[in-house]
């Protein structure tokens, strides 16, 4: 099965605490994810293919299994709908695809179906932002005095 990864460079992100924040710079929408969101997108960030991201909400988060894996599923279509994330060529190899041989993980609590939430209010700034100008490194990078100044 083919990995999932990260549209870069056109999307960057960032996890802090327990939120995703991600950015579309060519569209110039920024987007959200929380709870079971934030372990799919760290999932797919890793190069897991479906089943991979699959495996890890399921140590992760408890309920119906159906369910868990229809709004999994649905959020990683939707994901590729908005050219957040895209199928890599690359095939994923045994140690991404299922991502369960490790031991299970304390239930972070019951499974709620994950919601990409989508922001325009930003669009015109964002297509305008010399954030634009993002390298190999990515962003956000820190300046060469540890600020989150210029490099």
């Amino acid at each position: 099965m083919q990995r999932l990864r990260v549209n870069a460079p056109a999307v960057v992100h960032q996890t802090i605490d327990s939120e995703t924040v991600i950015i579309n710079l060519e569209r110039g929408i920024y987007y959200s994810l929380d709870r079971v969101g934030v372990d799919v997108w760290a999932g797919i960030d890793a190069g897991m293919d479906r089943e991979g991201v699959l495996a890890l909400v399921r140590r992760r988060w408890s309920g119906d299994p159906d369910r868990l894996r229809d709004g999994v599923l649905g959020l990683i279509e939707e994901m590729k709908t908005e050219v957040l994330i895209v199928e890599d060529a690359q095939d994923a190899g045994p140690g991404d695809a299922a991502g369960a041989g490790g031991p299970p993980e304390a239930a972070a609590g019951p499974f709620e179906p994950p919601i990409l939430r989508k922001y325009t209010d930003l669009h015109d700034l964002l297509l305008l932002d010399p954030i634009h100008q993002v390298d190999e490194a990515g962003w956000p990078e820190r300046g060469p005095d540890g600020s989150g100044g210029p490099r």
